[in-house]
């Protein structure tokens, strides 16, 4: 989808690995296609990583006061989650905030869903 909306990171990595290994576009709509958009992804989300990485250092680097005191309301209860796809699958983290204290914290990882298929 990406490389069909113009992404020009995205455009970039295809039109090198076609290139590259000389394979016509139609060779992406293959198996080999699916595969190589897996390393492709994995390419991508590697450059992505160093440049948060690199703004990371840059933030360390222009003000050390990184941590902020979080201020909770004893008088409040607070509650949250996320859930995203992890490359093993879906992870999930619910918490519950209580008097000031965690009263309750639960993740599902992907190990306890892949552990029901063995």
């Amino acid at each position: 989808m990406n490389y069909a909306r113009g992404n020009q990171t995205v455009v970039n990595a295809v039109d090198g690995l076609l290139a590259r290994t000389g394979l016509p576009i139609d060779a992406l709509f293959t198996t080999l296609g699916r595969t190589a958009a897996r390393m492709l992804q994995t390419l991508l989300v590697g450059q992505a990583s160093l440049v948060t990485f690199d703004a990371l250092l840059t933030n360390i680097q222009s003000d050390e006061s990184t941590y902020v005191k979080p201020e909770i309301d004893p008088n409040q209860v607070y509650e949250g989650y996320s859930m995203i796809e992890a490359p093993r699958g879906m992870l999930s983290h619910w918490i519950r905030i209580k008097d000031g204290k965690v009263e309750n914290y639960q993740a599902v990882v992907p190990t306890t869903w892949n552990a029901g298929y063995c």
